[in-house]
């Protein structure tokens, strides 16, 4: 977990790279432009207005509610925030005796991951619709997160499903997004954890999301020249949950902040909305309450399964993998995340040698200095991986059987460890089953 207060204000970022026009629906912004050409304002709005409603975005207003909420907005709900490019942190060595950020493993803190993620994108402030470049900046978030958890294009999103929680992993089987809505009420300028916090409570009843609902993500993207407090220069955005235990992301006008938070970082100038967007959709999934999921105390940076692949490494000198990634709705920049079976940042399940099949039923039972692991068979499966882990991330043995037990000798006395086991042959989007146990 980083503080806000401690973050090195970025330094001059790297020259930009080459733009490349990506495969987006614009029919927001060639009509917008259109009607701009041909003059007048007013044709200008009720263009943007209908291309809003050609993609199915919600128009509501929030204002009466959002005040009410505030009043009573909690500023206690722990944050993890992204820092931006040039928050350079040295590397270290991590209490496993690996390398943090980017080779140290994240453990489980106990509490749930998502199962079937739901994005919900809510658009705060009217420019959404009346300005034509915000209104492009729409449609591109419509088809990025459109395109997310749609199979067999999207092997980035099912890197998360190898951490799961005590009643399952994280799995895709079509597109997480669960729709757009617009609230016409202006933010506030510099608007705060509390009123970001009271927008997600205002929008949760109108969208329908009961209380504690675990697998809502609700992405509150605030218009241009909101400048959320430290947006630029602290973060680049951030995920923590509402008064309604609901998970949401500060997810602010990211060309704002220009190449501090990833305007063409990759090829486009809005990689930073993907790259910032998929990091934090990432790490809702994974921990969705922070920190109550999958995330690493050790890590300064912040810990979780996209901080620590953050910007490619460069923020710590390393050479973590990033680019364009092609979805089902379009080709986006984006960053790896991290992955504990590879032991490295990766940008794919498929990259990863324990993304295959699950295995169901996996138990763990210990008996002083060993522990015996028996699960269920698991369909096509030829042989079945298994890992051993400390809960501090320690790999301490792995191997392969044709079996549906293993037994682990030699352990040490009283002493906590993780059990991984998957199936063969490899099947893309399934996760790793896991589970915690301690020695007698």
């Amino acid at each position: 977990m980083t503080s806000p207060n401690t973050t090195t204000p970025p330094t001059t970022p790297p020259a930009s790279k080459p733009r490349r026009k990506h495969r987006v629906r614009i029919a927001a912004l060639i009509a917008s432009l259109a009607t701009v050409l041909s003059g007048g304002l007013a044709a200008t709005v009720a263009s943007a207005s209908a291309a809003s409603a050609s993609t199915n975005v919600h128009v509501i207003n929030l204002h009466d509610a959002y005040r009410a909420a505030l009043a009573r907005a909690a500023t206690s709900h722990k944050k993890v925030i992204f820092l931006p490019r040039g928050a350079h942190m040295p590397p270290r060595t991590g209490a496993a005796g690996c390398t943090e950020p980017d080779h140290c493993n994240m453990t489980y803190g106990g509490g749930p991951v998502q199962h079937s993620p739901k994005v919900y994108l809510l658009l705060w402030g009217p420019n959404w619709s009346s300005d034509s470049s915000q209104a492009a900046t729409a449609s591109f978030l419509q088809s990025f997160y459109g395109g997310l958890g749609v199979q067999p294009q999207d092997s980035w999103s099912t890197i998360t499903s190898q951490y799961s929680d005590t009643t399952g992993h994280p799995s895709f089987s079509g597109s997480v997004f669960a729709g757009t809505w617009q609230d016409t009420s202006t933010p506030p300028t510099g608007a705060t954890q509390s009123d970001l916090t009271a927008e997600s409570d205002a929008f949760d009843a109108t969208a329908g999301i009961p209380s504690g609902m675990t697998d809502a993500q609700v992405v509150v993207a605030t218009q241009s020249g909101t400048s959320p407090s430290g947006f630029g220069s602290q973060y680049c955005g951030w995920h923590s949950t509402d008064d309604n235990s609901v998970p949401f992301t500060n997810l602010p006008y990211m060309l704002d902040a220009g190449a501090n938070c990833g305007t063409n970082f990759i090829s486009s100038q809005y990689d930073g909305f993907s790259i910032v967007g998929g990091h934090e959709y990432a790490e809702t999934i994974t921990d969705p309450y922070p920190n109550s999921g999958w995330w690493d105390a050790a890590d300064s940076y912040g810990g979780e399964i996209g901080d620590k692949c953050a910007w490619g490494g460069s923020n710590w000198g390393g050479n973590d993998p990033s680019g364009d990634v092609s979805l089902s709705t379009g080709t986006f920049g984006m960053q790896s995340l991290y992955s504990n079976a590879a032991g490295q940042c990766v940008m794919s399940s498929t990259a990863t040698q324990y993304a295959t099949n699950p295995v169901s039923g996996l138990k763990a039972s210990p008996r002083y200095t060993q522990i015996t692991a028996t699960w269920n068979a698991s369909k096509n499966a030829t042989s079945y991986r298994y890992r051993l882990r400390t809960t501090s991330g320690t790999l301490v043995t792995q191997g392969t059987v044709t079996g549906t037990s293993y037994i682990f000798h030699n352990l040490q006395a009283l002493h906590t460890y993780v059990v991984y086991v998957l199936a063969n042959p490899a099947a893309p989007g399934a996760g790793i089953a896991g589970v915690t146990t301690k020695t007698k």
